[in-house]
């Protein structure tokens, strides 16, 4: 009897430990940690990414860093002034410059 009891607390405290430890993703980036190369950081529109340019069901639309996003309306804090074969146009309110986003080059043009 006293050794079933002993088994069944060895095996009971692994348990009452891990209410105490929280899941981490260990794909998911560190945070608080900086780049060893020292770079500046990016702009907001440098970290925008064109991953698509979809036409079809009467609208044509953009998927932008995994976002859907649709002529004339906001995207990441811009407008989108228009969406071609292989890029996508976008303008900021007050600002007359227009930022290109191309599907098969990895620089933004401004």
């Amino acid at each position: 009897m006293l050794k079933k009891f002993l088994m069944i607390s060895v095996l009971l405290v692994p348990v009452s430990f891990a209410e105490d430890f929280q899941l981490h993703d260990p794909t998911a980036p560190l945070v608080g940690m900086s780049s060893s190369s020292g770079a500046v950081d990016k702009s907001p529109v440098e970290d925008l990414k064109l991953q698509a340019i979809m036409r079809g069901n009467g609208r044509t639309r953009a998927i932008v860093n995994g976002k859907t996003c649709y002529i004339a309306e906001d995207c990441f804090g811009y407008k989108v002034y228009a969406i071609n074969k292989s890029d996508i146009l976008l303008k900021k309110d007050n600002n007359p410059a227009v930022v290109k986003l191309s599907l098969f080059t990895s620089k933004v043009q401004k």
